[in-house]
């Protein structure tokens, strides 16, 4: 199970808020470590949080690619772990919990299933 809090988190505050407080207990109780500010914390995260939207820096990236994608803009994706670490096609355990090839990008991103061409770059060492 993954564990660990998203920049996008952010935008529901009271929820980052409680999924916050919650890992810090975990923290300190899985790896003894001593006890931080979490209310200092929290301000300087509540701030950064806010100049975030101020600065429609943080989306809601589903709602972002489906006008995007009603709108007829082309997107540009880019993936990062590449198939042998793919829940499907990769070797276990050296898995992620999801599908990191390009045949998991639009139930991975929401996107229809009319995605017109996708363009595959291999590095091989």
């Amino acid at each position: 199970m993954e564990r660990g809090l998203k920049v996008g988190d952010m935008l529901r505050w009271e929820d980052f808020e409680k999924k916050y407080v919650e890992e810090q207990k975990f923290l300190k109780k899985s790896f003894s470590l001593p006890n931080y500010d979490t209310k200092k914390d929290l301000a300087t995260l509540k701030e950064a949080a806010q100049l975030l939207k101020e600065n429609n820096s943080i989306v809601d990236e589903i709602s972002f690619i489906n006008k995007s994608m009603g709108e007829k803009k082309r997107l540009l994706i880019e993936g990062l772990d590449g198939t042998m670490q793919d829940t499907n096609f990769g070797t276990f355990p050296h898995v992620l919990p999801h599908s990191t090839a390009i045949t998991g990008l639009p139930n991975s991103l929401c996107l229809p299933a009319t995605v017109d061409y996708s363009i595959g770059v291999i590095k091989a060492y």
